[in-house]
């Protein structure tokens, strides 16, 4: 059996590995990837957030959210459901188009929209068969729709994938 890495050695790999998303509005950093646990099973969506951070924001972790602890982690890798930083970024900059959610539509290479209705944390997604992250060719929140949207088309649409929270201490 391998040694555990220390929480120091997580965090660095992290960072390495690993782009931060800012969401400028709640004023937070996110690590959105992907984590392999020392039991063998891996959670392709866990956000990495400084623990402060966290409880400032929400305060204590409910016990609805998914959490998985540091010290279950062996390695840390890219999420392949991860929507790419400058789109995520797009998003986060205009904020929640409604209460603890976000509207918003992404626009594939082939012309093909999206339409996504989806909590507060939006990096990552479910696209429909056929379809991979790099085939994103631009991302528009709700706020920059034109006024005769067919607004259930996000009612109707995708959401986000489920996620796991990991905080981290002197992220």
């Amino acid at each position: 059996m391998k040694p555990k890495k220390t929480k120091e050695e997580l965090i660095r790999e992290l960072k390495k590995k690993i782009e931060l998303t800012m969401d400028r509005n709640l004023h937070v950093v996110y690590y959105p990837c992907s984590v392999k646990l020392y039991d063998g099973r891996t959670l392709d969506c866990v956000y990495f957030i400084d623990k402060r951070e966290y409880i400032d924001v929400w305060g204590d972790a409910p016990k609805s959210r998914h959490f998985v602890d540091v010290s279950e982690i062996e390695s840390i890798h890219e999420s392949k459901y991860r929507l790419p930083k400058e789109f995520a970024e797009k998003i986060y900059e205009k904020g929640q188009s409604f209460y603890s959610g976000v509207k918003f539509v992404l626009v594939m290479r082939d012309g093909k929209r999206l339409y996504y209705m989806t909590g507060g944390a939006i990096d990552f997604i479910e696209l429909p068969e056929g379809y991979i992250i790099n085939d994103i060719k631009d991302a528009i929140h709700s706020f920059d729709m034109p006024r005769d949207t067919d607004w259930d088309l996000f009612e109707k649409g995708y959401k986000n994938k489920k996620y796991y929270w990991c905080l981290a201490e002197n992220l």
